[in-house]
């Protein structure tokens, strides 16, 4: 009689992943606009529509951002593949590596690799996807110092290896700053944006583009996106204008592999006006005799705190700071953002989501990204000052706000500190919401 062996013992689920497999996700926007005549959007040169989400959290291991993604109804996303104010990291685990590529390609946020085509040697815009990690805050390609330039370039190269095993092909990082010891130039003020690059930037972004040189070198398909930044009086900030992000790519040997990520509050931080038709209209033209269309490669959706040209990088909910929902507007109805990924960075509750135990806190978070969402989709199609569907997605938005901030002033006034988890809710806090910071 033959051996029979025993069936191999089903492994138990664990209660997380039941919880996960039970999940009602939201409803996702359809990325196409519905036409009149009630077919999808043409075709446009990138072949796709608008495909939103927000900088999500990937505490607990980067698999789970995907599904954070799913949660606030995302049809894009942003997260850390390493800790991102820490040197030291761990290596992701192989069991995650695999589960993070199957839920990206499984739910569209990535394109399978057997459908990836190139087109003379480049890879099309949208076989790059929608998923877009940032950076490792610490990073500074431009430092002065070279032990501690190089020391930024290990995490750099780090953050771009994790890309490549998830499959990921875009990340985008800060440029990086010079020290104010080493601006040595008298600078004369301005009210905007400067439409040069003085000497001793010239440098300093020809440094950052060395070593993206060298990080190419290293890696073998990830495009490095350069982000613009909101500047500083002294102008030491790399980033703060279109010029110095041209003059980093000028730099670059494979034109093919960097590109750009515009934030639309460090830009108009910076002094860029995109409040307006007229102005909107005006920046992109510079975009495009800049640094190209074809180079900007993703956007971080943001309102500013702060007013016009303030050079403070201090994010703040769509429409509820000084670019306002009309800036918004204009982004939605621009077909060049058809296929490129946009990324909402907005600080959603704040410090008031301390109010809550870490979870619920999440959660909350994950709702008001939901509503902006959701209004960013109801802006496309529509006419100038036609936001009154808009206005109802953040009116819902702000409820959540408000009642997160009255919950957190009366904690605090009660001094019950048993009841604000700080721990837990300063961790969550952290991973998901102070990507708005003064330099």
């Amino acid at each position: 009689m033959p051996d029979i062996k025993p069936a191999a013992a089903k492994k138990r689920r664990t209660k997380k992943e039941a919880e996960e497999e039970g999940e009602n996700f939201p409803p996702r926007p359809s990325p196409h606009l519905i036409l009149r005549d009630g077919n999808h959007q043409r075709p446009d040169r990138r072949g796709s529509g608008l495909f939103i989400g927000a900088h999500i959290s990937s505490a607990g291991g980067v698999e789970n951002a995907p599904l954070n993604a799913l949660r606030i109804g995302g049809n894009a996303f942003s997260c850390f593949v390493r800790p991102k104010m820490q040197w030291a990291s761990n290596p992701i685990p192989d069991t995650s590596i695999e589960e993070f590529k199957h839920r990206v390609a499984q739910h569209g946020f990535m394109p399978p690799a057997s459908t990836l085509k190139k087109e003379d040697g480049a890879r099309k815009v949208e076989d790059c996807g929608y998923v877009v990690p940032h950076g490792c805050y610490l990073v500074n390609l431009a430092n002065p110092d070279e032990s501690k330039r190089d020391k930024s370039f290990e995490a750099f190269i780090d953050d771009l290896q994790r890309c490549e095993k998830l499959g990921v092909r875009l990340f985008n990082f800060h440029p990086g700053s010079m020290t104010a010891a080493s601006a040595t130039e008298e600078l004369a003020p301005v009210d905007g944006p400067r439409g040069d690059v003085r000497a001793a930037k010239a440098d300093a972004c020809a440094l950052v583009a060395s070593y993206i040189n060298s990080a190419h070198a290293l890696t073998s398909s990830v495009v490095i996106l350069v982000e613009n930044m909101a500047g500083s009086k002294n102008d030491t900030i790399l980033g703060s204008s279109l010029y110095d992000l041209a003059a980093i790519i000028a730099g670059v040997k494979d034109k093919a592999r960097v590109g750009v990520c515009i934030d639309t509050c460090h830009a108009f931080a910076a002094g860029y006006d995109i409040t307006n038709p007229a102005a909107y209209a005006a920046f992109t033209e510079l975009i495009d005799t800049t640094i190209g269309w074809e180079t900007v490669r993703a956007l971080h959706l943001n309102d500013s705190k702060f007013p016009l040209a303030c050079r403070r990088d201090r994010h703040a909910n769509i429409g509820r700071g000084h670019i306002g929902i009309g800036g918004f507007w204009n982004v939605v109805n621009d077909e060049r953002w058809n296929g490129t990924p946009l990324i909402l960075e907005t600080p959603a509750l704040g410090n008031a989501v301390a109010a809550y135990p870490a979870k619920e806190g999440t959660k909350k978070m994950h709702e008001v990204w939901s509503y902006q969402i959701q209004a960013l989709h109801a802006l496309r199609g529509t006419k100038w000052g036609e936001w009154k569907e808009a206005e109802e997605w953040l009116t819902k938005a702000d409820r959540v706000v408000e009642e997160a901030e009255k919950l957190h002033a009366t904690k605090k006034k009660s001094g019950d500190k048993k009841s604000i988890p700080k721990k837990k809710a300063k961790k969550e806090e952290e991973e998901d919401s102070d990507l708005s910071s003064d330099d």
